[in-house]
């Protein structure tokens, strides 16, 4: 019993600290070898051992051995305590009862051969095969020995090694409870060994572990109660080994915990990192597609991990599984959704960086369509040279926005596209161009309006310079020479602009104030012949006012206004032929010259002949009212007003017609 308790105490010894030295001959598997000495040895050896190389250590194991019934093996007790048992017998040294009542009197030659021969014999056993203890590799010396006895007392003080009572039982139950304690300690003292790399064990290693220990603490608690006539208690040993489980499966949850955590980080790191290997900017729906392919591939793999992680093992005999933590949140579920926030947050960045191309772009062509204006500068432009400008324009300003888009033709078909061409298209585009062509329109317009005072004061002073009164036939052919070479002093000026509207309309007011010019020169032109020819007006001035004087009460001449005009216009040509002037003067110039003067000289008399002309008329359709009022005949509807001829230049108004 006492060789069982000192092997349990080197037991225990190997679960101390690393702090607490353990001496080596207390570290070993079984005790040194154990030679047995039986002295005044006089009986004869068994026949069955009597054969035996050493038939006292076989007549030793034979008496010190039994057979186990479930196993039929021979088990040697003391065989598997000592590494090595001898029995070594001593005949006896004397035979008279005197000397061996005092040994220490009688001389060595006095004792008998048997014995020390045999002494001699265990001296050289024992001498031959004694060698010193070892301590940290070498031979143990004093201070080892101090150390070493140092560590056995500081064992004993520690309760490693009980004191034995007195009495039995007291010592048969101070041994189930201190066996009981030192199962549970020694299973702590497992659990503190469990666990304890960088990163926490896989739930089946773990629970593999905490059931070796478990079943490490069994064995050693029924190995303690061996000798002993004491049941185990199994229940209460497991259920001391559960406190310490929970605490040890706290820690445990932490770690995994913890771990989990850092191994989500890590895959997000590693995602961040593969994300910003791809170099932006990158087709979006390419960019999000490999990217949750990438996250399905990054997420499965995890949830592999994770699933060979949790797996629990075999159902354990001595305790409760252990379980994986419980998350706030599933950590494939967790991944993911930080996963797709890193794609999201690379996503905004990529379309950040689409829109700078964008922007580039837009910004190469509005910079393409400024140089292309601004090479023009003020010059003047035509309808032609202004539509070719568009097309030049437009071409460049698309090349220069296309161009900045080449490196990446997936571009072309993202939505930006379409939205930016159309901003290009109005922005740069059409109101840069509509801005040019309202201030081209504006110097066309400045331009023009000089142009026409230009030519306006040309023609004014070229047309005050021509010689008059002439015929008519001349006056128009020098007029039109005159107009022609002011249109081509305005088509000098306005060269490649004709096909604007400002050259037409500046055109259309040229000739609007050529034709007045015409006008008033042929105007002026009668006016003159009108004044040289003084004498043939004078005449029929005469010739008018003889007719006059010769009508009585009622005269056409005085009356009827189309007579009149026509009676004075014979007497003005008569004179005319009379009269020098007249026979330099055409037809046409008579006429024009008797219309001037019929118009003006004679226009009282002509007022004259008006007013009598609506009183002969107006006179009898006042009496025919008057008698319809008289005799009843208003109740028929009046006659209507008789309408004069328009062509003859008569209204109602009793007003002189516009043409005399």
């Amino acid at each position: 019993m006492l060789a069982r308790r000192a092997q349990l105490f080197r037991t225990r010894t190997s679960t101390e600290p690393a702090t607490l030295v353990t001496p080596e001959f207390l570290s070993v598997r079984s005790f040194p070898p154990l030679t047995w000495v039986v002295e005044d040895f006089v009986q004869e050896m068994p026949e069955s051992v009597a054969h035996a190389m050493d038939p006292a250590t076989a007549w030793l194991r034979s008496y010190l051995s039994h057979v186990n019934d479930s196993a039929g093996e021979e088990i040697h007790i003391l065989s598997r305590l000592y590494s090595d048992v001898k029995v070594k017998t001593l005949f006896l040294p004397a035979t008279s009862k005197s000397d061996l009542q005092d040994l220490s009197k009688l001389e060595w030659t006095k004792l008998t051969p048997e014995f020390k021969k045999e002494l001699g014999d265990l001296k050289q056993h024992i001498l031959g095969s004694l060698h010193a203890r070892s301590f940290e590799g070498e031979p143990m010396t004093g201070r080892t020995l101090e150390r070493s006895l140092r560590f056995i007392v500081q064992g004993l003080q520690r309760g490693m090694f009980h004191e034995l009572p007195s009495i039995w039982m007291t010592w048969t139950q101070q041994v189930a409870e201190m066996s009981l304690q030192d199962a549970d300690t020694w299973f702590s003292s497992f659990l503190a060994a469990i666990d304890h790399d960088e990163d926490p064990l896989p739930l089946r290693d773990f629970n593999n572990k905490v059931e070796d220990a478990r079943t490490k603490s069994v064995q050693f608690y029924m190995e303690l109660l061996r000798d002993f006539d004491v049941s185990p208690d199994i229940p209460e040993l497991r259920k001391r080994m559960a406190v310490h489980f929970q605490h040890k499966l706290i820690l445990y949850h932490e770690r995994v915990q913890r771990w989990m955590g850092e191994l989500i980080a890590r895959e997000k790191d590693a995602f961040a990192k593969l994300l910003s290997q791809r170099e932006l900017p990158f087709d979006p729906d390419l960019f999000r597609k490999k990217g949750e392919d990438a996250i399905r591939q990054l997420v499965g793999d995890f949830n592999g991990k994770l699933q060979v992680f949790a797996s629990r093992g075999k159902h354990p005999v001595h305790g409760k599984p252990a379980q994986m933590p419980v998350f706030t949140q599933d950590p494939s579920s967790q991944l993911s959704t930080d996963l797709h926030t890193l794609l999201s947050a690379r996503e905004l960045e990529n379309e950040r960086e689409i829109a700078q191309y964008f922007k580039a772009a837009v910004a190469a062509a509005e910079e393409a369509v400024d140089r292309e204006l601004k090479v023009l500068g003020n010059k003047l432009l035509g309808k032609a040279q202004i539509k070719e400008l568009h097309s030049i324009v437009q071409s460049r300003c698309w090349q220069a926005f296309e161009d900045k888009l080449a490196g990446h033709k997936w571009m072309k078909l993202l939505h930006h596209h379409k939205t930016h061409k159309s901003l290009v298209q109005t922005e740069m585009y059409e109101n840069k161009m509509a801005r040019f062509n309202s201030a081209n329109d504006q110097r066309l317009s400045a331009h023009f309006r000089t142009a026409l005072e230009r030519c306006r004061s040309s023609y004014k002073t070229r047309k005050n310079n021509m010689a008059t009164p002439v015929s008519e036939d001349d006056l128009k052919a020098e007029h039109r020479q005159l107009a022609a070479s002011v249109r081509e002093q305005l088509d000098e000026d306005g060269r490649d602009l004709q096909d604007t509207d400002a050259y037409r309309g500046v055109l259309r007011s040229l000739d609007t104030a050529l034709d007045e010019g015409l006008t008033q020169i042929r105007q002026k032109n009668v006016e003159l012949w009108k004044v040289h020819s003084d004498e043939a007006t004078r005449c029929a001035l005469k010739e008018n006012d003889a007719v006059q004087k010769n009508c009585r009460y009622i005269c056409l001449f005085t009356w009827v206004p189309m007579v009149h005009k026509a009676k004075s216009r014979k007497h003005l040509l008569q004179c005319l032929s009379r009269s020098g002037t007249g026979t330099r003067m055409s037809q046409s110039m008579q006429n024009q010259v008797f219309e001037d003067w019929y118009n003006k000289e004679l226009a009282h008399d002509a007022a004259n002949v008006w007013t009598n002309f609506c009183l002969f008329l107006v006179t009898p359709i006042i009496g025919f009212l008057g008698l319809c009022l008289v005799t009843g005949c208003g109740r028929r509807p009046p006659p209507p007003v008789p309408q004069m001829p328009q062509q003859y230049g008569f209204t109602n108004s009793c007003q002189r017609p516009p043409w005399g």
